[in-house]
């Protein structure tokens, strides 16, 4: 079951603002629940997962027939589940495994162009985007898999471009990378990885209709 809502505005100085929220009831009627012992329960899991976005942004044309528009975002999103789990190799329980939070900000701007004598644009869009994830329940380990006190966290950092050019009706050249970052202070990473660093880039076409 899910619930969405989104809707756009105008507001002050010549901007437009956008917001979002959703909300999602999800079962998992084929995964059973962890008990203390880490045996599996009758009961299966269930989440609620919260979503909200807004966005606002800051049209300016300028010479040339060009549009230049920076804006940023913000957002929000949780979840809050019934699974549990059991690390059996430590003997250990831990409640409500898959409960996070999560917030998130960027900043982007992006410029529109027309080609000299022609009814085609370019498109050009440079942006950041940062994320915190908290997950309220996971205890920290260290390099050697002891449990720790504190929390698990998660720090995201992402630089992204992308450039676009209309080369005849509905069909578009574009190129676009990505640059991120994500660190943690989850320190046993045998079985995921939680610091690392990745670079993507796409060359491409597309075709609207």
């Amino acid at each position: 079951n899910s619930f969405y809502l989104a809707g756009n505005f105008k507001m002050p100085w010549n901007s437009l603002g956008d917001a979002s929220v959703n909300f999602t009831m999800r079962d998992y009627g084929d995964q059973n629940i962890v008990d203390e012992a880490g045996q599996l329960k009758g009961a299966t899991r269930t989440d609620a997962a919260l979503s909200a976005d807004a966005g606002w942004r800051f049209p300016r044309k300028i010479s040339g027939g060009r549009v230049l528009t920076p804006g940023f975002t913000i957002g929000y999103a949780g979840n809050n589940s019934d699974q549990n789990s059991y690390d059996a190799q430590n003997t250990r329980f831990i409640r409500d495994y898959y409960d996070y939070g999560k917030v998130r900000a960027g900043a982007g701007v992006s410029l529109r162009s027309p080609m000299a004598g022609e009814k085609k644009f370019w498109d050009a869009r440079l942006g950041v985007d940062w994320a915190r994830t908290d997950y309220t329940k996971r205890p920290v380990q260290d390099a050697s898999g002891l449990y720790r006190t504190s929390k698990i966290y998660l720090n995201e950092l992402m630089a992204s471009g992308t450039v676009s050019w209309d080369m005849a009706k509905n069909f578009k050249l574009s190129a676009s990378m990505q640059y991120g970052r994500q660190n943690s202070n989850m320190k046993y990473e045998k079985l995921y990885k939680y610091d690392y660093a990745m670079f993507s880039y796409l060359l491409g076409a597309s075709y609207e209709y």
